[in-house]
């Protein structure tokens, strides 16, 4: 999503959604991050698929054996065309929290905008 940001010279926002093999997926800030996310050029109202918006890849819901927890991108993170990151609250750092089995990475995001991993064995 930075990269594309970037590359295009526009906002591109990653959300969560609870339906992303719909037609037409929407971004859901009570659905969790499991379920499934969305990346797309976000130009309208951020964190929100507008009508204008160009989709640009969709995940869909995860194996139930992994938990996504998060700070700071509660429903959403945007990059901006300068590469830096904004939550809901404008520019923010957090992180999400990926826990698989007892393995847990958190994918810390500054608010540059870079990415950094952090992997533990024992604290899932």
């Amino acid at each position: 999503a930075r990269s594309e940001a970037i590359k295009r010279g526009i906002r591109v926002t990653v959300c969560k959604t609870s339906n992303a093999m719909a037609e037409t997926p929407v971004c859901d800030t009570t659905a969790s991050w499991q379920q499934g996310w969305l990346v797309f050029v976000d130009g309208g109202t951020k964190g929100v698929i507008d009508s204008g918006d160009t989709l640009l890849r969709v995940q869909g819901s995860l194996s139930a054996a992994v938990t996504i927890t998060t700070s700071n991108f509660s429903s959403f993170v945007s990059y901006l065309p300068s590469g830096k990151s904004q939550g809901p609250n404008e520019l923010a750092n957090g992180a999400l929290r990926v826990c698989v089995a007892s393995t847990r990475h958190d994918i810390i995001i500054s608010p540059t905008g870079r990415i950094r991993i952090d992997t533990d064995t024992n604290t899932c």
